[in-house]
């Protein structure tokens, strides 16, 4: 069906305004409309068609005003604009947005490109296919075959035999020109490769699930969320929670048989671990106040016993000659084989005030030699 290139008019001016002979019918009119044979008023007839010939032009327009709501699919084969203050109180469901077809090309073999003035694409784009007229295709571009953009800069770009190769920027190799005149045309698949840009802010008040990939660019981009239970965020430059970079550091230790300077027991005096129980080692950790400590992760080698090995994080007092060790949070590792690495993670969230923190270690079996682990926390 063809859309009709004028709209019924009536009753209509020169600068579309309403004519003056229209009669609004009575409310008891419209309740029961005109008996047989009753011939209507030509201001009531008017504004019959007047009405219609309104809301012909609200429908062209395309820009609803008021709540508005459609009972099945609503297909738009331009651009969508939003613009509102409250967007969605249920769910929203954006597939791919149709890329603007078909738009004509040249080719210059000895580099694979293709020019096309603004052409508008991204990386990604597609598929499309190659068409001609007058003429050849480049050589090594095949019709009724798909293809998609690597797009080099607003008025050149390169295709790819697949959305794969055209991520990696690896182009589909011309060997000629080609004559006439090259096109690209949209298929029923063809999508933009960003299937949903937002040039403001994106608020969900729930879950939201990306299949692909999510990309927050600019200087002050940002991803918030309340609690993330599983997942990786990667980040090209500095990574941050609120205003605090985030960070992961690696600590180890090592004690040795027989080793009396490297190891601190419970009251402060240093000794070692491994020739008697409850012997005390401490890893130092990279961490100062103002930190936000996420978690800590662990590994530990013990060796001829399945004795539990307890830790402790503790914190150091400003004067270390004068004042005492304070235990933050303990916790144990309870692998019960011998010569076994167990690998524990302790989840924390603590903000910390002292100048200094470590991990204090002890076992009540003598033998377990190696400790070694990572911390993930928050710096101002």
């Amino acid at each position: 069906m063809t859309k009709p290139a004028d709209l019924v008019r009536w009753a209509v001016d020169g600068v579309d305004a309403d004519a003056s002979n229209i009669s609004v019918p009575s409310s008891g009119a419209k309740d029961v409309g005109y008996a047989f044979e009753e011939i209507p008023t030509s201001g009531n007839f008017n504004y019959f068609l007047n009405r219609n010939h309104r809301w012909f032009q609200y429908l062209s327009a395309g820009a609803f005003e008021g709540a508005s709501s459609f009972d099945d699919a609503l297909a738009i084969a331009g651009d969508l604009s939003v613009n509102a203050a409250t967007i969605l109180t249920g769910d929203l469901t954006l597939g791919p947005i149709v890329v603007v077809p078909d738009f004509v090309f040249t080719a210059v073999n000895a580099t694979d490109t293709m020019t096309s003035v603004a052409h508008g694409r991204a990386t990604g784009d597609g598929p499309f296919q190659a068409v001609n007229s007058g003429g050849a295709l480049p050589a090594g571009l095949l019709p009724a075959t798909n293809y998609w953009i690597i797009s080099l800069t607003a008025d050149t770009f390169k295709l790819a035999s697949s959305l794969a190769l055209a991520m990696l920027g690896t182009p589909v190799g011309i060997s000629t020109d080609g004559t006439g005149t090259q096109s690209l045309v949209d298929t029923v698949s063809t999508h933009a490769a960003a299937s949903c840009a937002i040039s403001a802010n994106l608020s969900v008040a729930n879950a939201a699930t990306i299949a692909g990939n999510l990309t927050v660019s600019g200087s002050y981009g940002t991803i918030s969320a309340t609690t993330v239970t599983a997942g990786t965020v990667n980040a090209t430059s500095s990574l941050k929670h609120g205003t605090m970079s985030a960070i992961v550091s690696s600590f180890g230790y090592r004690p040795k048989t027989g080793a009396t300077t490297l190891d601190l027991d419970a009251n402060g005096n240093w000794t070692s671990w491994g020739a008697a129980p409850n012997d005390v080692i401490r890893a130092n950790l990279p961490l100062r106040g103002g930190d936000r400590l996420i978690s800590i992760t662990w590994i530990v080698y013990k060796a001829g016993s399945a004795a539990p090995i307890t830790m402790e994080l503790i914190s150091e007092p400003d004067d270390p000659l004068i004042g005492t060790l304070t235990v933050i949070d303990t916790f144990s590792d309870t692998s019960s084989s011998s010569f076994v690495t167990s690998n524990t993670t302790r989840t924390l969230n603590l903000t910390l005030s002292d100048i200094g923190y470590g991990l204090r270690v002890t076992s009540t079996t003598a033998g377990h030699v190696f400790i070694r682990g990572q911390i993930s926390f928050n710096r101002p």
